[in-house]
């Protein structure tokens, strides 16, 4: 691991950095901007190790305020270690049918408002071609020829109508077609949401399991944390999410397979030599606030 702050340049498993902010150096270690992270001076961090996995990413950095989800952190050590969990193969199943699925958006109101614009069109012709028909057949029934332009306006009335009734049949049909896209689509968004119900169980179970597998050697982790009074006995009981968080964090980097270096500014430590033994991993250690 190399680490460049400003213009100092720092090597070695086990880093002690003299001053710095922890969440930047931890972004540094991820490869990720600083961008948000408030501090008094912007000094440029860099740092070349191996990229870090899930356990890092959950974990650093270990500080005074670190707010650690347990079971999700646990978890990801005991997959570090090589344990797996009996839903694993119908976690990533549907996993898989969740990716799948693609929800079209449908909106009816459109077509809707078409079909009614429409509608009202053909009901207004129908009334006026109604008119132009009482008109003509009150001159036949005086015996009078009707004027020419009367028959022309009730032809082009009633081609005009003809026409409107065929937008109308296809307003219907484009309405049909939507709300059955619609259908499809609602269809669709409730068997995601099933499967996304399915997923969620599935994967609290598998964190469960998985958390169940490392008990022990969290609990023989914790015992090792420096700071943790009394230590728990050896095969206690004890529940990983009742214990405090930086405990948790350290004792959880401790049973992980890590090689990506972790930030630890939490005090607990003397050196980074100290971290890095108790942990087993490589640690950029910072002095605490």
């Amino acid at each position: 691991m190399i680490v460049r702050v400003g213009g100092r340049r720092f090597e070695g498993d086990a880093v002690d950095l003299p001053d710095g902010d922890p969440e930047r150096v931890a972004r540094a270690v991820a490869g990720e901007s600083a961008a948000g992270v408030e501090v008094e001076v912007d000094i440029e961090v860099e740092v070349e190790a191996p990229a870090p996995g899930p356990v890092t990413r959950r974990l650093s950095p270990v500080t005074p305020e670190t707010s650690l989800s347990v079971g999700p952190a646990l978890a990801a050590a005991a997959r570090s270690r090589g344990h797996e969990a009996p839903q694993d193969a119908e976690l990533a199943r549907v996993r898989d049918e969740l990716a799948s699925i693609e929800v079209e958006s449908v909106d009816v109101t459109p077509a809707r408002r078409r079909l009614a614009e429409v509608g009202d069109r053909e009901q207004r012709l129908q009334e006026r071609v109604a008119e132009l028909r009482g008109r003509l057949g009150a001159h036949r029934d005086r015996e009078a020829s009707p004027p020419s332009e009367s028959e022309e306006r009730l032809r082009a009335a009633v081609a005009e109508l003809t026409e409107v009734r065929t937008e109308r049949l296809a307003a219907e049909e484009a309405v049909e077609r939507a709300e059955r896209r619609g259908r499809r689509a609602r269809d669709e968004r409730e068997r995601r949401l099933g499967l996304e119900d399915r997923r969620d169980n599935l994967r609290r179970a598998a964190r469960e399991h998985l958390v169940d597998r490392v008990r022990e050697p969290f609990v023989e982790a914790l015992r090792a944390v420096p700071g943790v009074d009394p230590g728990p006995e050896p095969g206690a009981d004890v529940d990983p999410r009742a214990v405090p968080d930086v405990d948790a964090a350290l004792a959880t980097a401790r049973l992980a397979a890590v090689s990506a270096p972790l930030v630890v500014a939490c005090g607990r430590f003397e050196s980074a030599e100290a971290a890095a033994a108790t942990l087993s991993a490589p640690v950029v250690r910072l002095p605490t606030g």
